[in-house]
């Protein structure tokens, strides 16, 4: 067939009861004969679309078949089918016209199949055809790999159905086997994709002989009893040649297969058995973090710190300091579905782990096309390794996607469809500054302002005296229940969400006195918002990016949002403070007027240029605020 032959058809609404679709699992065709050559090709079987009655090369998803030559069954009474199975059902629209097409290998003249033709006798009862079998239409291969109707004539065919046995159903999305790492001692660069391995391992008693290009490794003696299929093997090929296998199938004690081909031989090699991944992210910057997906970490052997890795290709090396888990904030799934006017799909988190215990968390309602926020409760995707020791075979990240028939008449015929391959759900974490800082933790250098006093003797690490709301600069790590807010005023750079303004320059003669800053903003309990400013008078010859930053005091009255309600944005207002929070910062003297000193000394009481810094804190990366608009004020006295 130098073209494939096609048969039209379409599902009659009265062969489906209350739906408008359903799911074809699979085709009877009937072969006449087939080639006697042993080396002959076999035959493809596709469903396809179909456009103002003519087939087109558009393939249904999942509805390619391909069988060989032994598989195909003959018969002279056309009375034995060939069934092509498809790999998941395939969908069909009652109504609507589709084609099956058959393709034979190497386009070979040999196959023949069954067909029925108008005023023909019938091969099995030698009665004759009065009329057409169906109301499709046969399809010819014509010059140019165009479709040629045939009158009068149709493929024998059987199509078979799927009939749901229940109601309703689910398929869960867990994550993938990935771990993320802080590192130490890093020594040259991981590569994106390479075997990343856990080093260190004793060798096997038993050396083994490896053929480059071959998957089968002969061991002299007893080696490979201990070892099992999806194990993996760090071959070394000599001294400073690494080869990471993963093992296929264990024969017995000295034979063993692997997946993956030698890329080096050696007839008396080394090897020890460990576990891999494969890198998916390496960030150098201090800390160093690397990130591993295809995690081959078990229960009885996984990374963890102190652990040393080293790179298949790179012979990259470092420590793993700590085995991360990562903040989820948010979460965007993008999963391919299909619905019928009868069948419905929802989707809820089933199980997400807590980053402070082992509690599972769950949450309904999980929008498929939008952003869903976990903003009530703290949650991590946790690294394999930390899923295995914390909670065995259980998985911290459990979405499930419900599916169901909604008709209350059986049999029924449809089902929702999920495409797990192309599912994935995205994963974002809000870069929040921390709320404070606890007392063990300070940085030595690193200017703070106190927050809570508690148990801790600010005075002995810098601070003038033990009160809420002293900046000074610590001189040590601190002890006790003392918490701290790092002092942003003396730091233009610190702080990881921010916003910055640009420099307002006031119109010439409308110099101010004063600043009000007002924020429409989400603030919900347990998060804050501080507003700094940086001014200069006309008359100062210093530069504004070399002045200290001003903290505005928040009125009392500024309330907090709900915490259901990410849109529930409340106004805020910010003023110049009555004391001057560090030297040299901008504040409202003892008569109520504006003042500042510049480094030469000089005292002004105006200013014609400023900035402002606004800083969002929060306790954890679930809650944060959210600006939607600035106004400043500048005002004359």
């Amino acid at each position: 067939m130098a073209y494939p032959i096609s048969q039209t058809f379409a599902i009659k609404p009265q062969h489906v009861v209350n739906d408008n679709a359903l799911y074809l699992t699979k085709i009877d065709v009937y072969f006449k004969s087939k080639p006697t050559r042993s080396d002959a090709g076999g035959v493809t079987l596709q469903l396809r679309e179909v456009e103002s009655g003519i087939p087109t090369t558009t393939v249904l998803p999942f509805s390619e078949v391909h069988l060989e030559l032994d598989d195909i069954n003959t018969s002279a009474t056309a009375a034995t089918a060939t069934t092509f199975t498809f790999t998941s059902p395939v969908a069909v629209l009652v109504g609507k016209a589709y084609a099956f097409s058959i393709i034979s290998d190497g386009d070979d003249p040999d196959y023949q199949v069954w067909i029925s033709k108008t005023g023909g006798a019938d091969v099995g009862t030698s009665k004759k055809v009065t009329q057409d079998a169906n109301d499709g239409t046969l399809f010819a291969a014509a010059t140019g790999g165009s479709f040629q109707p045939v009158s009068d004539e149709n493929l024998k065919y059987t199509l078979y159905n799927g009939q749901l046995t229940s109601a309703t159903g689910y398929v869960e999305l867990v994550n993938q086997d990935v771990e993320f790492f802080s590192l130490s001692a890093a020594t040259g660069t991981f590569r994106e994709g390479e075997y990343v391995f856990k080093s260190g391992v004793s060798n096997a008693a038993q050396n083994i002989a490896v053929t480059a290009g071959n998957t089968t490794i002969q061991a002299a003696t007893a080696s490979f009893g201990s070892l099992s299929a999806g194990q993996h093997i760090v071959i070394n090929a000599n001294s400073t040649v690494f080869d990471v296998l993963e093992i296929a199938s264990v024969s017995n004690t000295t034979i063993l297969t692997t997946v993956d081909v030698p890329k080096y031989g050696n007839t008396a090699a080394t090897y020890f058995a460990t576990i891999v991944g494969k890198v998916d992210h390496w960030d150098a910057d201090e800390p160093a973090q690397l990130y591993l997906k295809d995690s081959s970490a078990t229960q009885s052997n996984k990374f963890e710190a102190t652990n040393t890795l080293t790179g298949e290709v790179s012979k990259a090396t470092a420590t793993i300091g700590t085995v991360l888990n990562k903040n989820m904030s948010y979460v965007q799934p993008n999963i391919g579905r299909t619905n019928t006017t009868r069948t419905k799909t929802t989707m809820d988190a089933q199980r997400l782990f807590r980053d402070d215990t082992n509690a599972n968390y769950t949450k309904g309602n999980i929008d498929f096309n939008n952003q869903t926020y976990f903003n009530d409760v703290s949650t991590v995707v946790r690294s394999r390794s930390n899923e295995l020791a914390d909670h065995a075979t259980t998985r911290s990240f459990t979405f499930r996607v419900n599916m169901s028939n909604l008709s209350s008449q059986t049999p029924r015929y449809t089902s929702p469809f999920v495409d797990t391959d192309a599912a994935t759900i995205k994963m974002f974490e809000y870069d929040i500054n921390e709320q404070y800082v606890t007392a063990g933790s300070f940085t030595v250098g690193e200017s703070y302002i106190i927050r809570t006093v508690g148990s801790t003797s600010f005075t002995g690490i810098g601070a003038g005296s033990n009160a809420v709301d002293v900046q000074f600069t610590a001189t040590g790590v601190g002890s006790g229940t003392g918490t701290a807010f790092i002092d942003e005023s003396v730091n233009d750079a610190e702080g990881k969400a921010r916003y910055i303004s640009k420099l307002v320059t006031l119109a010439d003669n409308l110099d101010a006195e004063d600043l009000n800053v007002y924020l429409t903003a989400y603030r919900p309990p347990g998060t804050t918002i501080e507003v700094y400013a940086k001014f200069l008078a006309e008359d100062d010859p210093e530069q504004l990016d070399a002045k200290v930053w001003t903290q505005l005091t928040g009125q009392a009255s500024n309330p907090f949002s709900q915490n259901s309600n990410r849109f529930d944005f409340k106004e805020h207002e910010f003023n110049l403070k009555s004391a001057a929070p560090v030297t040299n910062a901008a504040f409202l003297n003892s008569s109520g007027v504006f003042e500042y000193v510049n480094e030469a000394g000089i005292k002004f009481n105006d200013f014609k240029y400023f900035a402002i810094k606004v800083l969002f804190w929060g306790e954890g990366h679930h809650q944060v605020p959210r600006l939607a608009d600035i106004r400043a004020i500048a005002l004359a006295a």
